[in-house]
């Protein structure tokens, strides 16, 4: 009994983080989708006359695509956190049985 508790109080404070890390993870990534969706309205309704509005052009736009591919990326180690979760959930219930 008391060994089944103790796993029980592993587990619960594993998942209970990598469900907090996955939350957290969530919130930056679409966070960077905001980002990289505002950078290109921006972009688009400046006027591209000048020197300078041409230089905001392209690094508004490289934002926009950096912020976006690190949105992508969180997404990919979303994933990842999900099968660390399941395996936590497997390992756990083969340790305390």
């Amino acid at each position: 009994m008391p060994q089944d508790l103790a796993c029980f109080t592993h587990s619960a404070s594993a998942l209970a983080a990598i469900d907090n890390a996955s939350l957290q993870l969530q919130r930056v990534a679409d966070r960077l989708f905001d980002i990289g969706v505002l950078a290109r309205r921006l972009s688009a309704s400046t006027d591209w006359q000048s020197p300078a509005a041409r230089v905001f052009f392209s690094l508004s736009n490289r934002l926009a695509d950096d912020a976006t591919g690190l949105g992508a990326m969180a997404h990919t180690v979303l994933a990842d956190v999900a099968f660390a979760r399941i395996r936590a959930v497997v390992e756990s219930s083969s340790d305390c049985r």
